[in-house]
């Protein structure tokens, strides 16, 4: 009797385990083979509206028949079949110029949607997300991605070794999270510009830590999401930062660096604020050319805290002009700042010889005052330097026209009649 109830209760347990393990394990489905058919509209995390139909979405619809066109596979991703995006590149050449077109198709993804990001819910590895072979990923080196492109997607172009030239192109879209990283290995990309109206997303390119770039250009102002654990720039040295977006843009710098080190951050007079985190990053040279430019500062970023690591927030010097708005800030941080001032040009000569016009000023003075705090007390110092002279020459309309620069009080030109101004701008 005895035997018989613990049979009983070892059946019953065996029935229930089985239960289990089937309701635990993933429905399969017909495209089990393909890396694409591993996201689903489950695992999208949509917040604002895709291209639609959204092949993630609707996968058994569209990644069942990719189409081969030389180096590229593609599919499409509208009812009409009018656009395209392109899910795998193979090829050996050093460079490669993304198409706006193909087969007379409208190229706008690259990749899969940036909305369904690579995370411990999904999954599938960066390497799948992919769209470019071994091949080329140990042989590119120069990215040209031409205009008309919406989206770049999540880890698109994952793993390129050598990768040194990266052109983004002009244009409203989004760049999805890791779409030019490659945490496992040294990558060579030294230069990128990160045109107007492109839309970052986290950790687009997460390069590895104490990696150092050239030279990073911003243009655009905008950024998918905040980011909860990377940024564009993450730990890697800079050697030169420059902020040039158009008239009145504001940008916050945890959205593209939270830490690392920059050499020489240059904040163009184009823009309105910018706005600094106590992290982990240390400015050496900042250049703030504008008046009007102001400088924001938050003690530290929402994302991190202090019992963690110990934060900071380095700035050596602000080079800015005379009266700028920044100094107000640089004086409430006890930053070192440094201004130029100059007298305007006076008493203009010119004198015609054969066609052209030899032109001589008054020489203008210009001095560099630097202002640090030390012993609890603001002490100024003052050296001169060269000036340098910007000349402008009068055309017929009237209207005058920057024809070059010059170190010394004289210039020729062509031009009769001349302005000269004194650059205090670094």
């Amino acid at each position: 009797m005895l035997k018989k109830i613990i049979k009983e209760v070892i059946a019953g347990i065996l029935c229930l385990s089985i239960v289990a393990l089937i309701e635990f394990l993933p429905a399969t489905n017909s495209h089990g083979k393909d890396k694409w058919s591993k996201f689903s509209s489950e695992e999208s995390t949509n917040t604002l509206p895709a291209i639609s139909p959204d092949p993630i979405q609707d996968k058994n619809k569209f990644y069942s028949d990719m189409i081969t066109s030389g180096i590229y596979s593609y599919c499409f991703i509208d009812e009409k079949k009018t656009k395209i995006a392109i899910l795998q590149i193979d090829s050996k050449d050093s460079k490669l110029v993304i198409p706006s077109e193909l087969d007379g198709h409208k190229v706008v993804r690259l990749g899969i949607n940036v909305y369904n990001p690579i995370s411990e819910d999904v999954d599938v590895e960066p390497s799948d997300a992919s769209i470019v072979t071994r091949n080329t990923q140990e042989n590119l080196k120069t990215l040209v991605i031409s205009n008309g492109i919406e989206e770049i997607g999540c880890y698109a172009f994952f793993g390129c070794k050598q990768l040194s030239d990266l052109q983004l192109p002009e244009g409203d879209y989004r760049i999805g999270e890791g779409a030019f990283s490659n945490t496992n290995s040294i990558s060579c990309l030294k230069r990128i510009k990160i045109p107007y109206r492109a839309n970052l997303y986290d950790g687009v390119f997460n390069l590895p830590k104490a990696y150092d770039l050239e030279e990073v250009v911003v243009d655009s102002d905008k950024y998918g999401r905040y980011a909860d654990e990377y940024t564009c720039f993450n730990h890697v040295n800079i050697n030169n930062l420059v902020f040039q977006g158009k008239k009145g843009k504001s940008y916050d710098l945890f959205l593209f660096m939270a830490s690392g080190i920059v050499n020489k951050m240059v904040i163009n007079s184009s823009v309105k604020s910018l706005t600094l985190y106590k992290d982990q990053l240390s400015i050496k040279k900042m250049i703030v050319n504008g008046k009007k430019t102001k400088i924001k500062g938050k003690k530290t970023s929402s994302c991190y805290s202090s019992e963690y690591y110990p934060l900071y927030l380095k700035i050596n010097t602000i080079y800015t002009v005379n009266g700028a708005k920044v100094i107000s800030w640089a004086k409430k941080n006890k930053v070192t700042y440094k201004t130029k001032k100059t007298k305007k040009v006076r008493d203009i000569s010119s004198k015609k010889s054969r066609k052209k016009y030899k032109h001589n000023w008054k020489s203008a003075v210009t001095k560099v005052e630097t202002y640090k705090y030390k012993n609890k007390k603001w002490k100024k110092s003052v050296k001169k330097i060269k000036t340098i002279y910007r000349v402008y020459g009068k055309k017929k309309n009237g209207k005058y026209k920057y024809i070059g620069e010059t170190k010394t009080p004289k210039f020729v030109s062509g031009y009769q009649k001349i302005r000269v101004k004194t650059d205090v701008n670094w």
